[in-house]
């Protein structure tokens, strides 16, 4: 039991340095603890507990980049514009704050989700399957036609930008990095230095009603399940279908959906077999999942959760403190400059190359006047065309 319990702390710790370092991402944490597992004998239930807890606390950790820096993980790309504009309002904590809110109140929802997917994913599944890129494509049409029609361009530009990026040499484990970043990270600090923006003092508060509290959750948690079951649909995406149109609510929806789908991710190894994630593959190669594993992944999972939060609760707080004192115009040139030189380090001339094309790209929305959500075609069009057989 200690050392299960130690498993989660040194988890935990690691999940943190991964969600506050912009190109630090569990999956790589995964391949080198993996290359190490196969010189030893460690229990493989320490090294699960280690993998459960190191993905959630990122989860969770990373939101704080995506409010005060303006870097994205997978699945906070589109959230970063309303966070950001919370930040600059004065109400950069509160934004952590609703996303928290939504990430324990998926957690307290979990137990009735999960028992129903337990019955209803094996029955379902085989048939999204075969109709996956159906479902993704109709989706991602109808959030077009929402849009003005320029977006159909900017959607499939998108798409080309991400199927050639899986052609360069930069590790599969990389490469959203330089991509997401360039989209919607290098973009955003463009556009926020030439309206010579400033931090206010991060003091304001936002109230939110609890039926918003609710039916955020509520939606968002339905949207994290269906998210773990489509590839190429990412929370922030999946929240703008299920929200309303209220940044509070489509930032309580980003939260709860990324708890979700990772919990889905690992539950999905004891359902059907198969991993959803980077750090559910690792786990299946680590060892078989059954009923003991599952019920040991889902405890870590809650309790990671729940220590994260408030661990991230307490940064956020400290960050505001600090991000006002700062010149904000030098603080983003040191971003930009720190972000592309990760960008180099990590992925090389290559890597170099698509982040300067993502940034680009990214600031074509704004400029547009349309929505970031149609750049997820970089994601969306080369999953249909997996699931095609192209």
């Amino acid at each position: 039991m200690f050392s299960i319990f130690l498993s989660l702390i040194f988890g935990v710790l690691v999940g943190i340095i991964c969600g506050l370092i912009p190109g630090i991402h569990p999956n790589l944490v995964n391949t080198l603890l993996l290359a190490f597992v196969m010189k030893t004998s460690i229990n493989p239930l320490f090294l699960i507990v280690f993998i459960v807890s190191v993905s959630l606390t990122n989860v969770v950790v990373n939101f704080i980049p995506s409010v005060f820096v303006g870097v994205p993980e997978a699945g906070t790309e589109l959230s970063i514009l309303p966070a950001h504009k919370m930040l600059i309002r004065g109400a950069g904590p509160e934004a952590i704050r609703l996303f928290m809110l939504g990430c324990v109140g998926a957690v307290l929802f979990s137990s009735t989700l999960i028992s129903a997917s337990v019955f209803i994913i094996p029955k379902i599944l085989p048939f999204l399957e075969k109709y996956v890129w159906v479902i993704i494509a109709l989706i991602s049409v109808f959030l077009m036609l929402k849009d003005r029609r320029i977006s159909f361009f900017i959607f499939l530009l998108a798409g080309t930008v991400g199927i050639l990026s899986s052609k360069l040499p930069i590790s599969q484990n990389l490469v959203l990095f330089p991509l997401l970043s360039g989209m919607f990270g290098m973009s955003t600090l463009i556009l926020s230095m030439e309206k010579q923006e400033k931090i206010p003092r991060q003091d304001k508060k936002i109230a939110v009603s609890k039926n918003t509290i609710y039916n955020s959750v509520i939606k968002g948690s339905f949207a994290g399940l269906f998210t773990s079951l489509l590839p190429g649909i990412s929370a922030s995406a999946a929240a703008m279908l299920v929200s309303t149109s209220s940044t509070e609510s489509f930032l309580i929806s980003v939260g709860s959906i990324q708890v979700i789908n990772m919990f889905f991710s690992f539950l999905m190894l004891w359902l059907i077999g198969k991993g959803r994630s980077g750090s559910a593959v690792a786990i299946k190669q680590i060892a078989d999942v059954g009923i003991t594993e599952i019920k040991l992944i889902i405890i870590i999972a809650v309790l990671t959760t729940l220590i994260s939060v408030i661990i991230t609760f307490k940064l956020s707080k400290i960050f505001a403190k600090y991000v006002e004192k700062i010149n904000y115009h030098i603080l983003t040139i040191f971003i930009m400059t720190v972000l592309t030189a990760l960008v180099i380090i990590l992925t090389g001339p290559y890597g170099l190359l698509l982040f300067a094309t993502c940034t680009c790209l990214g600031l074509l929305p704004p400029l547009l006047k349309i929505r970031r959500v149609h750049l997820m075609g970089a994601l969306i069009i080369p999953t249909i065309l997996y699931f095609l057989g192209i």
